[in-house]
């Protein structure tokens, strides 16, 4: 008898990709190892995974904010190590324990690689915002600028650019601030032509 597939809409056989689905996507077990594991031909299973990636293109939501889809993510990613330490402390085998301990490494790793993402998104965008607040406040002639310790802090003009000049000392010019060094340079060689 068929039925609709919660992951898919469409009406399959009851259980083969929902089973798919399932060992894919939560428990990240590739195409080949599932074909063998169900006994299916790897075109199948394929298929299968076509179609839901399709759908969950479809169904993605937008609304989601960034930090909620690594949120999400980093919580599959410990969830899968969770469960290959239950499979560590039930093998005996040395050689399928060093597998193991080399996943929960990677996965370990892999969190590592998705917080420090979100560390330099933050610094980014706050970067961004004080960039942006700054050339307000130079526009609107105010006597104050601002600089970010990831919170917006009022300092004098005078502040800001020793500031600047300290940051210069250390790790040089920022590549905008030369190429429009370069620019006006440019320029006043231009005028005075």
């Amino acid at each position: 008898m068929l039925r609709e597939s919660t992951y898919t809409g469409s009406f399959i056989e009851p259980t083969r990709r929902d089973e798919v689905y399932k060992l894919h996507f939560e428990y990240g077990i590739p195409a080949i190892k599932i074909a063998e594991m169900m006994k299916v031909d790897r075109n199948t299973i394929n298929n299968d995974l076509k179609i839901l990636y399709n759908k969950a293109i479809k169904n993605y939501n937008s609304d989601e904010s960034y930090d909620d889809i690594l949120e999400k993510q980093i919580l599959r990613l410990e969830t899968q190590r969770d469960r290959l330490g239950l499979y560590l402390c039930d093998t005996n085998d040395i050689n399928s324990k060093m597998t193991i301990e080399r996943m929960i490494t990677d996965i370990d790793f892999k969190v590592i690689g998705v917080i420090e993402k979100l560390n330099q998104n933050i610094v980014q965008h706050w970067n961004a915002v004080m960039e942006q607040v700054n050339k307000i406040a130079e526009k609107e002639k105010l006597k104050t600028r601002f600089t970010i310790l990831f919170e917006l802090y009022r300092i004098s003009v005078d502040t800001r650019q020793d500031l600047d000049k300290l940051r210069e000392k250390v790790w040089g010019k920022p590549k905008q601030q030369e190429q429009a060094e370069v620019q006006q340079k440019q320029e006043r060689k231009d005028y005075a032509k």
